[in-house]
């Protein structure tokens, strides 16, 4: 009986042990998870990040133009999508949303014969077709009824295709993944590819399961300007994780978006999902470093008004 408690007290330590080094080890999952709760709780204070004040495509456009940063073409900007002026349009264009996630109500647009092709998708469609589209969306606040045109990036190692979405992970500053995403249509009409690299360009295949991989995805031709891009990008935004998205074309590198709020459910691989949960963890140590420099974080002599917060609305929690 004595030898059998004692191997249960030495099982209970072992698996305390085992427990605790998992919850103790940083998680870029978690950390993901947790972004989205803490945002949510601060819509409930009737705050919002300020990121999201640049995040909307038009006012990216303002905010890059004043860092330096090199982005599409802007051709126009329009209260609905009724209002382009068709004719007047390039070759080759795209149609954003101020406000949307995931690509929906974005086209990539290309005449011919006299009507358009969408880049992506390989169909033909009718200016009819984009409209009633778009509006479908904005129907069910999707996305916004605003919308702004930009000329279409060019990557010419494919031409008459989309070119290459460089999605870059970064942690204030510092680069920690790259997501290569190609929406080159295989010869079954399968859609985007993706190709992950860590940021020497090593390619990581098996970073995330369930990922459809492209290895035929090419590295980008200026690899070092394009990192040295979300690395600056990335720094100006005193945010501790944000994507980066970029595209390549003739002329150098272009910043296509920022997305603070990252989504997919790929799961990652161990090893991944620490080395990237660690670099969150120490962004978060530098920004703390920033605001305790400039005496934000110093003791008052008095309560601090934020802690006295009431949140608009309380919702049950599990």
């Amino acid at each position: 009986m004595i030898l059998l408690r004692r191997a249960r007290n030495r099982a209970i330590r072992a698996y305390r042990t085992i427990r605790s080094q998992n919850l103790r080890a940083p998680s870029y999952t978690y950390k993901r998870h947790e972004a989205g709760r803490v945002l949510e709780l601060m819509r409930e204070f009737s705050c919002s990040d300020p990121v999201f004040a640049i995040n909307g495509k038009d006012k990216t456009h303002e905010w890059a133009r004043a860092l330096g940063v090199r982005i599409p073409d802007l051709l126009g900007t329009y209260a609905e999508v009724g209002d382009l002026p068709w004719e007047e349009l390039p070759e080759q264009f795209v149609i954003k949303p101020f406000r949307g996630s995931t690509s929906m109500g974005v086209f990539l647009l290309q005449r011919v014969d006299g009507g358009w092709r969408e880049l992506r998708s390989g169909r033909d469609i009718r200016r009819q077709d984009v409209e009633r589209e778009y509006r479908d969306l904005v129907a069910t606040d999707a996305i916004s009824s605003a919308v702004l045109v930009e000329k279409l990036i060019v990557d010419p190692r494919m031409p008459g295709l989309p070119p290459i979405d460089y999605k870059v992970y970064t942690f204030f500053g510092r680069v920690g993944l790259i997501v290569a995403k190609s929406h080159e249509r295989d010869s079954a009409g399968g859609g985007a590819g993706f190709r992950i690299f860590d940021p020497q360009w090593r390619d990581l295949s098996s970073a995330f399961s369930g990922v459809p991989l492209d290895p035929t995805i090419p590295l980008p031709v200026r690899r070092r300007e394009l990192l040295e891009l979300a690395s600056l990008v990335s720094s100006a935004v005193p945010r501790a994780a944000l994507r980066v998205d970029l595209f390549e074309d003739a002329d150098g590198v272009v910043l296509g978006e920022i997305t603070p709020e990252p989504g997919g459910r790929w799961i990652a691989r161990q090893d991944i999902d620490r080395a990237l949960g660690a670099m969150w963890e120490e962004a978060e140590a530098r920004l703390r470093v920033r605001f305790a420099r400039a005496g934000q974080l110093t003791p008052g002599q008095e309560p601090q008004p934020e802690a006295l917060l009431e949140r608009s609305s309380i919702r049950a929690r599990t």
